[in-house]
């Protein structure tokens, strides 16, 4: 076979444990038997992913990102502002690669290069925080920290592990925060101690949202609220609810959103995709509907949800 199609291949080589760069040739040798002509390129300390494909992006069948969220969350940046046609496959690279397992994607190496030729472009929400965009996420308050602030050098040596000890000891700083949140027709206020805008059944690696309840191409984001508990049981009912999955505890809110207002003190610390945001006094998240399409296997192009659609009301905490 004569390879006719253009592939551009952008490689974080420091993403995670660095398992992704031994199978490098494996993945340009399945591009190429597979009809296409592979680039390859780096992101560095100085150029991003985003940067990369505003560069040599244009022009090609398909664009690979191999990486973690962070990276991908800037290669999908890229392709929103010069190529959103062009199909997007991800190989997970990362310490927790979280929305590579919401949305299907096979959690080894081998099988993600697998996904490049076989899976089928299903278009997926976006995020947007104001003006910024993010892939699965935006978060604050307890262990949001967990994930921009776990060294890399911990990260590459340990892996997933090192979100939840960076988790544990800031256990001792938590602090409610004061929010008040409008969501469409509705309007909450109350001191929290973590809230989540996502599209994604795992966050930061150690908060895990029921998959069942999770769709990423709905046009709708998920939402969920967790309350500053009173009392030591409290505290261990929450931990109960989000290890069961279980959101009809008077704790959690846990809803489905297309617009949602926020406003915060001044100067809150968010993670968007795991990487550090600052929202001062207000923010406003919303959903840009399919707006990315991303290669996912078959068997994880996902049915509809509208069974399980739950919006947000005045009598409905859960």
């Amino acid at each position: 076979m004569i390879p006719a199609k253009r592939a551009l291949v952008i490689i974080n080589p420091i993403a995670g444990q660095k398992n992704a760069n031994r199978h490098l040739l494996s993945l340009v040798k399945t591009l190429y038997t597979h009809g296409y002509v592979p680039t390859v390129v780096t992101t560095t300390p100085d150029v991003g992913g985003d940067e990369l494909v505003k560069r040599y992006g244009q022009g090609n069948a398909l664009i690979v990102c191999v990486g973690g969220d962070g990276t991908l969350h800037q290669v999908i940046d890229g392709v929103l502002d010069c190529c959103p046609e062009i199909p997007v496959g991800y190989i997970g690279a990362g310490t927790t690669n979280d929305f590579a397992r919401s949305v299907g994607i096979p959690s080894s190496i081998e099988g993600a290069i697998k996904n490049l030729v076989e899976g089928i472009p299903h278009s997926v929400d976006i995020g947007l925080f104001n003006q910024q965009r993010f892939t699965y996420v935006a978060s604050c308050g307890a262990f949001t920290g967990a994930s921009y602030s776990a060294s890399r050098t911990l990260k590459n040596s340990i892996g997933y592990p090192a979100y939840i000890l960076e988790g544990i000891r800031s256990l001792p700083e938590i602090r409610p925060i004061h929010l008040k949140i409008e969501a469409e027709d509705v309007c909450f206020e109350d001191d929290y101690i973590f809230a989540a805008v996502c599209n994604t059944s795992s966050v930061g690696g150690i908060l895990k949202l029921n998959p069942e309840k999770v769709s990423f191409s709905d046009g709708e984001l998920e939402c969920l609220l967790i309350h500053m508990p009173k009392t030591i049981p409290e505290f261990t009912q929450i931990l109960f609810a989000l290890q069961s999955s279980r959101y009809d505890s008077p704790h959690i809110q846990f809803f489905r959103t297309t617009h949602i207002k926020f406003h915060t003190p001044k100067e809150l610390d968010w993670s968007l995709d795991g990487e550090h945001a600052i929202s001062e006094g207000a923010v406003e998240i919303s959903v840009l509907p399919r707006a990315v399409n991303l290669l996912i296997p078959t068997k994880s192009i996902p049915v509809s949800k509208h069974s399980l659609h739950q919006k947000a009301n005045k009598n409905d905490v859960n």
